[in-house]
């Protein structure tokens, strides 16, 4: 039986959430910054995580992580993926955002097992495909630079440019509401929607 890959993990954390009105990583839910939550979420599937932060930013929590920080190529969650598949230290990547406290450790470790030779394996979300919750290849850093430096900043541009394993939420075990693990917070009625999920959990 063919052994399971190792797999990096990067979390993207460079997110200024001006609607909220500080960094997003740092943003308390139940008490504890968001960051912390996330990555505790990925820490016992790697040995290799890092959070990516914006050029100049300083993060004002400590945790079991490594900081890269995103080059001058261009603003953007574009930059922030390419920094994290960069500092990466596997050739797959998982890839998820800060502000994502629900994420499945489920659906990733599906996402590696079902990536084969596609450069991304991603789920598909009613809304399309989801690029933060997903499973990259380091190879592909160069697609996704020349993409980046074209001057493109939408995550969704990915699909155009990569081998992409799409996969349907109705591949998986039933296991609660599918969308869950993609709650992401940008406002204050985000968080305080998170922090009723938290408690219902």
């Amino acid at each position: 039986m063919d052994s399971v890959p190792e797999a990096s993990a990067a979390i993207l954390a460079g997110g200024q959430g001006r609607r909220l009105g500080h960094d997003k990583g740092a943003i308390l839910l139940g008490g504890r910054p968001l960051l912390t939550r996330v990555a505790e979420r990925l820490a016992p599937l790697t040995d290799d995580l890092t959070v990516v932060l914006r050029a100049g930013q300083e993060l004002p929590i400590s945790g079991p992580w490594r900081i890269v920080h995103e080059g001058a190529l261009c603003g953007g969650l574009l930059a922030g993926l390419v920094a994290a598949l960069e500092g990466a230290q596997h050739e797959l990547v998982w890839v998820v955002g800060c502000d994502m406290p629900f994420i499945s450790a489920a659906l990733l470790c599906y996402e590696r097992t079902v990536i084969g030779d596609s450069d991304v394996a991603m789920p598909r979300v009613p809304l399309g495909l989801e690029p933060l919750h997903a499973l990259y290849r380091r190879q592909a850093v160069a697609s996704i630079r020349a993409l980046a430096a074209s001057g493109e900043r939408r995550l969704s541009a990915l699909s155009l440019g990569l081998s992409v394993r799409c996969i349907d939420l109705e591949e998986l075990p039933p296991a609660g509401d599918p969308l869950r693990p993609f709650f992401n917070i940008n406002t204050a009625s985000d968080l305080a929607r998170a922090e009723r999920l938290l408690a219902d959990r």
